[in-house]
């Protein structure tokens, strides 16, 4: 895969939607763009599909959070301070 010089951090509001998410996740696979997010990112996006869609499992968010966290490895950015 080629790497892009442009990293873009995805908020939790763009990795809600199904499709967006899906779209985003094939053009960062690509390497139009370096994809990057946060542990609470996740956890906003994550909360947000539960809360409203209830047939959405905590089993099934977690899942799509590794998927992601394992196709890009490179896009979970760690060790920021609040």
């Amino acid at each position: 895969m080629n790497h892009s010089p442009y990293p873009v951090v995805l908020d939790a509001c763009v990795i809600y939607p199904n499709m967006l998410r899906d779209l985003l996740m094939r053009l960062g696979l690509s390497g139009l763009y370096m994809p990057k997010w946060t542990t609470t990112i996740h956890d906003e996006w994550q909360r947000n599909l539960l809360r409203n869609k209830l047939e959405v499992t905590s089993e099934k968010v977690k899942r799509i959070e590794a998927l992601m966290d394992k196709a890009l490895p490179d896009a979970l950015v760690t060790g920021l301070s609040r």
